[in-house]
Order: C-alpha cells, then structure tokens, then sequence
C-alpha cells in the first residue's frame, strides 16, 4: 500500500510539471493595419466665373497598404466641377491635381467641397477645400465729370464699362436727368460681351435755357448690380449775331480836287453770315464817297471806300462815319477823319 502511494505522488509530481513548462508560448505578432490618409497644398480659393484653380492631394499610407487609391469630390455647388489628374493613384503613386472648374452659370457664395480617398480594405480618408465664388460686378467711367456745350451745338462723353469677377454679358447705357431741350444717344448703347467703350452724344436745341444741370449715366447688366455716373453738363448762351466795322486807315488827308482811299473792314460774329451794306455820312457838299462793294457779301469781309473831294470843298478837318447794316444784327459804325488840303 505504501508502494502504490509513492507511485501515484510521483505521477502527479511530473504532470504539474510538464504543465508549468508551457507558460512562455505567447503565439505570432500580428501585421499592422493598413490606413491611407491625405492632404490638400492649399485648401481654399476665390475663383470667379469661368475660371479654375488647382491644389495638389498628397497620399500617405501606412501598414504597409499598396492598393489603388480612388479619388471622389463631393458638396460642389451647381455649375462647380472637379477634376482629379489622374483619378486613381496606383501604389507607387502619392499625389494627384484637383482642379476646381467654376462654370459661368455658378451662384456666387462660399462651398465648402468634400475630397475623399478610397480603396479596398482602407478606411476612408477626406480633406476639405473651401471654394468662394465672388459676385460679378461692372464698374463704369466717365470720359470727364464736366461738359459744356453753346446752345445750338453738341457735346461727347466717352464711356468706359469695366467687368469682373466673371461677368461677361452685354451692358445696357441709359441717361436721366436731361434738362429740357437736351437730348442724349449712346453709340452704341449697348455694349456687347468683348467690348468696352461707347460714346454719348449730348444735342443742346437753340432754345436750351443756359444753365448747369447733373445728368446721370446708368449702366446695367443681367445678374450684376448697376452703376452711375455724374457729368455736369453746362450749356451756354450762343453769342448774339454781330457785325463790327474798322477803317484802315482811320484818318485820311486829301487835297481838294482829287482822291484818297480807305479800306473798311467788316467782321461777322455769333453765326451771322450775311451782307452787309455800307453807307457814309456826315460828309460836307463837295466830298462824296463810293464804296467798292455794298452791299458786301457774306464771304466778302472788306469794302474800299474812295472819298471825292471837288474844288469847292473848303479846307479842312471833317469827322465822318461808316454805317454798316444787315438783316438780324445791330447797325455798327466806324468813324473817320478826312482832312481837305487846299
């Protein structure tokens, strides 16, 4: 009995022990999980209408992650695209250009747009691009903020239009203000998509009461806020038609019996053109004088007066005067000194 005892606390004795040997068998390491993550050069932009910016998308990966890597954008506003050169980014490939395409019918505001990465057995990664579509917009100029023009007459005022910011479309010209007896036409008054000038042509009627007046120039477009601008026209009185006399010489020395010559001048003002007839008085019985031309025509501006003096003239010193006359305007005269030598 004794002997079986000790065989069985032997027996127990060697297989605790093979179980505590086992004790430092922790298994294999396991691999490291792949993950891809990415990164924008430049996260935000201002960019007009029909314009485009780019950022360059950076790929890390980790855990050892070769697969293909597909590139998506998400939250563009209506008429915003992006595009993604290439699209999929192979294992050994790890950036890429997005563009940003804002189309010319895009809503001005801010978008915040979602670019995400993805590929097989990889938690998705995303980055964030801040897009804003500034409002188009027109600016106008006036060629001078000041303009006068004689009533009767015309004036010009070059206009320039300015776009930005994408606006493209054509931009109606309109004037207000005009003081009666003005009128105001564009040349053209709409400017077309590509140009930017045109020409006002303000028209002042005879009748026009001379004043200065603020007129206002107005330019509008689809989509885009209008603008003015201010230009003070000033119209002035038309000088009076007018006429003026001057002798040429003014003082004249004849000896009885003979002849001496004088040249009247004659000068038109305020738009008049017409003749004007000359005639001599105030001379004594004995000295006469003809002119070369009276009544003298419009485009005629000179008459030669040739003063008479017959034997019966007494000598002397005779102040006699030139009258001029025309139709619309006020008689002028010119005076002259005759001097009679025995």
């Amino acid at each position: 009995m004794k002997r079986l005892l000790s065989t069985g606390a032997l027996f127990l004795s060697l297989t605790v022990a093979a179980c505590s040997g086992g004790s430092d068998n922790t298994g294999p390491t396991p691999p490291p999980t792949p993950t891809i993550g990415i990164a924008l050069s430049s996260g935000s932009s201002t960019t007009a209408r029909g314009a485009s910016a780019t950022s360059t998308v950076t790929l890390t990966r980790g855990g050892g992650y070769t697969g293909e890597v597909s590139l998506a954008a998400s939250g563009m506003p209506a008429g915003v695209t992006v595009t993604f050169a290439p699209a999929t980014l192979s294992g050994g490939t790890n950036s890429v250009t997005a563009t940003f395409s804002v189309g010319a019918t895009a809503a001005p505001g801010a978008a915040s747009i979602t670019i995400t990465a993805s590929g097989s057995g990889v938690t998705s990664a995303t980055a964030t691009y801040n897009l804003t579509i500034p409002t188009p917009a027109i600016a106008l100029t006036a060629g001078s903020t000041a303009l006068s023009v004689v009533q009767g007459a015309s004036g010009t005022v070059p206009i320039t239009i300015t776009r930005s910011n994408g606006f493209a479309d054509g931009v109606t010209l309109a004037v207000s203000g005009l003081p009666t007896g003005v009128t105001g036409s564009f040349a053209p008054a709409t400017i077309a998509a590509g140009s930017t000038t045109s020409t006002l042509t303000l028209n002042v009627a005879a009748n026009a009461a001379a004043a200065t007046t603020p007129i206002t120039i107005t330019a509008s477009g689809t989509g885009v806020t209008a603008q003015t601008a201010t230009v003070n026209l000033t119209v002035t009185a038309a000088a009076s038609p007018a006429i003026s006399l001057t002798a040429n010489p003014a003082a004249v020395n004849v000896v009885s019996g003979a002849t001496a010559t004088t040249s009247i001048g004659i000068a038109r003002t305020g738009g008049f053109a017409g003749e004007v007839t000359l005639a001599l008085d105030g001379a004594p019985a004995g000295l006469t004088g003809t002119f070369s031309a009276s009544p003298v025509p419009g485009t005629v501006f000179a008459s030669i007066l040739t003063l008479n003096a017959s034997a019966a003239v007494a000598p002397g010193t005779y102040n006699l005067t030139v009258r001029g006359t025309g139709t619309g305007v006020t008689a002028q005269t010119v005076n002259i000194s005759v001097t009679v030598a025995a």
